[in-house]
């Protein structure tokens, strides 16, 4: 038992008694328990019915290995309960857990780890669960993660990581009104039944997640009408050609994380987008980038042992609403790839290059009318001999801040630049 917080943590062996585990909770109630965790190993776990009449409880924790079953009597109640963790928890009959879960009803924030879900009644209410962890865990026949939001009237949070999401057969509609964040991570989605909805989700992630095909994907995006942040992060749509976030008419920032850009665009919202990429499969960015017309602020980055190269700007490339361009460890073809890329961006205000050690471009043309910040980083090899003349010409009349770090050029040359009110060159 400790300080302010009282809290009990008991860790007992298969030798343990049911008179052990009453007197150390009932202690523990007296002295205003407020965090409880109890590990055992082998015999069955009855509650003590003191936990009942507890109302400084608020957190509770049980995890085994073998635990077989839980004891629920009918009139129990964890009265002040908010935070539940069931880790490796096995309940004994098909409405064990359910009984267990109705005897929280201020419940607010739940987490399930390799635990079973034999049924899901939707007359069970947890009428308090703002955030719910599905980790790891099954379900029987045609319930799924899906299913347990017919009883969570007021979810805010959902964070499904191995376990299945959406079952085949789905015989009634579930709207989750109040969801407003997702995250799905390793696990495949088949089909995404169009009775489900999700009317209030804002931001969704998607890591490590497999799609039978690009029609999941879009069905997935369909039932979220008033999405505007998304996160892609390894994931693979299977037999798919089709633009699977075209009806995505709300989204704002997406973040992809990839090895191969799939046909993912056509978004006329869309004002943010990272691309963090890998060359396996990329050969030029510039070719798949999407022509959105309020598109403002663009990071492009790849990974440290990748080396993503931009080769020539295709005729119809135009971002014509960009006003943020950060290049993070981005290779160029040659010089004209950047200075074809920056005069197709003619509201440009803020570019950001971070040079890489192997870039093919000799001479950075960067003539840029709308430019306000500039910042080059070209610290990351030393001039030692240099048999071409390597350096930069900067042309930007608006410019009013920048921040120049050069350790390889062995020339710099700025045109007319009389806004510079801030400036900061190393050499």
């Amino acid at each position: 038992m400790e300080g302010p917080s009282p809290s009990l943590y008991i860790k007992l062996s298969w030798e343990y008694s049911a008179s052990d585990i009453n007197y150390l909770v009932k202690l523990a109630v007296k002295r205003s328990v407020r965090k409880l965790r109890i590990q055992t190993f082998g015999k069955p776990l009855e509650l003590p019915s003191c936990l009942s009449t507890c109302v400084t409880l608020k957190s509770l924790r049980l995890q085994g290995v073998r635990i077989k079953v839980v004891v629920v009597p009918p009139c129990f109640r964890f009265p002040s309960l908010k935070k539940l963790r069931l880790f490796s928890v096995k309940f004994s009959d098909y409405e064990s857990l359910e009984c267990f879960l109705r005897s929280c009803p201020d419940l607010e924030h739940l987490v399930v780890k390799n635990v079973l879900f034999k049924t899901v009644l939707p007359w069970r209410l947890l009428p308090s669960l703002k955030t719910m962890h599905l980790l790891s865990s099954r379900f029987w026949e045609n319930e799924s993660a899906a299913s347990l939001l017919r009883i969570c009237p007021v979810l805010e949070d959902l964070v499904v990581n191995q376990t299945k999401v959406f079952s085949n057969n789905v015989f009634a509609s579930i709207t989750c009104k109040t969801l407003k964040t997702l995250i799905l991570r390793e696990l495949s989605i088949n089909v995404v039944p169009p009775s489900f909805s999700m009317p209030s989700l804002k931001s969704m992630q998607i890591l490590s997640v497999t799609f039978s095909g690009g029609e999941s994907v879009a069905n997935l995006l369909k039932i979220c009408p008033v999405l505007e942040d998304l996160f892609v992060n390894q994931s693979q749509v299977s037999d798919s050609n089709d633009f699977t976030l075209s009806s995505c008419r709300t989204l704002k920032t997406l973040t992809l994380s990839v090895e191969e850009v799939l046909p993912w665009f056509r978004l006329p919202s869309l004002k943010t987008l990272h691309l963090f990429l890998s060359s396996s499969l990329v050969t030029n960015p510039a070719s798949f980038l999407p022509i959105c017309p309020v598109l403002e602020y663009l990071v492009v980055a790849q990974t440290e042992d990748d080396s993503v190269m931009f080769e020539d700007v295709p005729v119809w490339f135009c971002l014509p609403s960009l006003k943020s361009l950060p290049f993070l460890s981005v290779n160029f073809s040659g010089d004209e790839s950047l200075s074809k890329l920056i005069e197709r961006c003619p509201v440009l205000e803020d570019l950001v290059i971070n040079k890489t050690r192997d870039d093919n471009v000799i001479t950075f043309n960067i003539n840029a009318p709308s430019l306000r910040s500039l910042s080059i980083d070209n610290s990351k090899r030393t001039r030692a001999y240099v048999g071409e003349n390597h350096g930069f010409v900067i042309n930007a009349p608006s410019s009013e801040k920048m921040d120049f770090k050069d350790t390889f050029s062995n020339f710099l040359v700025f045109e007319h630049m009389p806004e510079v009110t801030e400036a900061n060159i190393q050499r």
